[in-house]
């Protein structure tokens, strides 16, 4: 989904010079063709005589890591010898370093605290130098971000992608064998990097690269990947940051099917729902926050299996819908039971974050709710669900004049729940509330920002009110309502995109499909 930004002479070369291979040798990047890049002199110039003139890892952009199998990860030291066998690195950029410590880590994580974020990355940061250079890259772009972005924004500094290609650099020919761990966590912070800059498919490539190789690990896919509670001991380092991986990389497979229907959901297990059922209470923050995303990637592949159902298949989704939104209740019961236990201990994160999961849960209650297919106007008896959703995102993100701080993160938080009401909500009242907010909040949230869903919002609104004379929701008929919609390749950089959209004139139509071109 990124698109070709002309001004951005730094990330773009004449075409003629532009090979497949980015980071092949010199020699085979001047005669086009495909490099082995073996080290020192590749195979291909010395089979034919040639003098490789070696690598230059800052010419372009390096390609995106893509292992071709789990071989030449297996048997290597685990993360916990790490430690004790890596140097920090010599050369660091302090200042970006510093505001990666400081400032991007605190937005990162969203409503919740992230061990991820506060304890390996920062860690592996000083020891593993792909690490470095991606925090020092996320670091960088989260300065320009927040200080040096004006309409229309100038390009980021150069050195947000020497750092980005010295961490594929590094992950593609390190000094010593790398922990599986390691590269998970390097895609991890990459695709952060991707989405913050606004390049999604790349982001989406290295939300991929890591599911797959989580897929590769024995068993592990096959884990309960739901919160566990917190016990005294931990059986092992590599087992505590895979099942932090595991639960980090569900949440970006959510995120990514909620930002574009051609995302394949990967993330789910299929006895899901009947664990689920067995656990009658929720023991911490955490352990709530990972049922629930399992249970939005279900409600997630429900909505995307709708799609495939043929007639006689019909009965069992149906049977599977109804057993998802049991426990999405049985979820929300639990949730209210443990804030009621542990209302008096809370603290403020953990109260913002209590809120999120409320909008989250509130966002898969009402996808789930409608079928996929079923008339637009079956929305309109889900206005309370709505309201709560704004009424939430206003205590999380109220109104925010023009000089506020630009805010974003690596998670799910409210821009999912306020475009759903935007462009859902059919009442003129509580959909203008939720654009109000998403034109104020200044935020981003991985590949989701408010300033285009704003303007989707508003787009939908205008489509759908055509008629000027709107005072409810049954006065927007079924036949100017709006189905589906999503962004084709937007690009942040010059704030453009593709908006797809599509609807039904009348109940015995085909599906119309309708493109235009957006501006924000």
């Amino acid at each position: 989904m990124s698109s070709t930004v002309k001004k951005d002479t730094w990330r773009t070369r004449p075409r003629a010079f532009k090979p497949k291979v980015r980071t092949g040798c010199k020699t085979c990047k001047i005669r086009r063709i495909k490099c082995d890049e073996q080290q020192p002199a590749c195979v291909k110039c010395r089979s034919t005589g040639r003098q490789c003139d070696g690598y230059d890892e800052n010419t372009g952009r390096a390609s995106i890591i893509q292992p071709q199998d789990g071989r030449h990860l297996r048997g290597l030291s685990p993360l916990g010898n790490l430690y004790l066998t890596r140097a920090p690195p010599q050369h660091w950029d302090s200042n970006a370093l510093q505001f990666f410590q400081i400032r991007t880590i605190a937005n990162l994580s969203g409503y919740f605290r992230s061990e991820l974020w506060e304890r390996y990355v920062l860690q592996l940061s000083v020891l593993e130098p792909s690490i470095f250079h991606a925090t020092v890259a996320l670091g960088n772009l989260h300065r320009w971000y927040v200080y040096g972005r004006p309409p229309p924004p100038p390009n980021p500094d150069p050195s947000v992608f020497h750092h980005y290609n010295k961490a594929i650099h590094h992950l593609l020919r390190p000094t010593n064998p790398l922990a599986k761990s390691v590269v998970l966590v390097a895609c991890y912070v990459l695709s952060s990097v991707e989405a913050l800059y606004g390049d999604y498919n790349t982001s989406f490539q290295h939300v991929s690269s890591g599911i797959r190789l989580l897929r590769e690990s024995s068993g592990i896919i096959q884990r309960n990947y739901l919160a566990r509670a917190a016990t005294p001991q931990r059986s092992h380092p590599d087992d505590e940051i895979e099942e932090i991986l595991l639960m980090s990389f569900s949440r970006l497979d959510l995120q990514a099917s909620s930002f574009h229907p051609a995302w394949t959901i990967s993330m789910t297990e299929p006895d899901l729902i009947s664990r689920i059922r067995l656990e009658v209470s929720i023991s911490s923050l955490e352990d709530a926050r990972g049922r629930l995303t399992a249970l939005l990637l279900q409600v997630m592949d429900y909505k995307r299996g709708r799609e495939k159902d043929a007639n006689h298949q019909a009965a069992d989704s149906d049977l599977s819908r109804n057993r998802i939104g049991q426990s999405l209740s049985r979820w929300w019961d639990a949730m209210e039971t443990w804030c009621l236990q542990k209302h008096n201990s809370l603290q403020p994160k953990e109260k913002n974050g209590i809120m999120c999961l409320r909008i989250l849960y509130l966002t898969g209650y009402i996808l789930l709710t409608v079928p996929r297919g079923a008339e637009e106007i079956l929305y309109d008896n889900l206005r309370d669900e709505f309201s709560k959703i704004v009424e939430y995102a206003s205590v999380l993100a109220p109104a925010q004049g023009d000089d506020s701080e630009l805010s974003c993160s690596h998670e799910l938080g409210i821009l999912p729940g306020l475009y759903l009401t935007g462009t859902k909500c059919r009442d003129p009242i509580l959909r203008r509330r939720a654009l109000v907010l998403l034109t104020s909040c200044r935020r981003r949230e991985g590949v989701w920002d408010s300033e285009s869903a704003a303007k989707v919002v508003s787009r939908i609104i205008s489509i759908e009110e055509k008629s000027g004379n709107v005072h409810g929701c049954r006065d927007v008929v079924e036949g100017s309502r709006v189905r589906d919609t999503w962004l084709q390749k937007p690009s942040n950089m010059d704030r453009h995109a593709l908006l797809v959209f599509t609807r039904r004139s009348r109940p015995d139509a085909a599906l119309e499909m309708i493109e235009e071109q957006i501006q924000w």
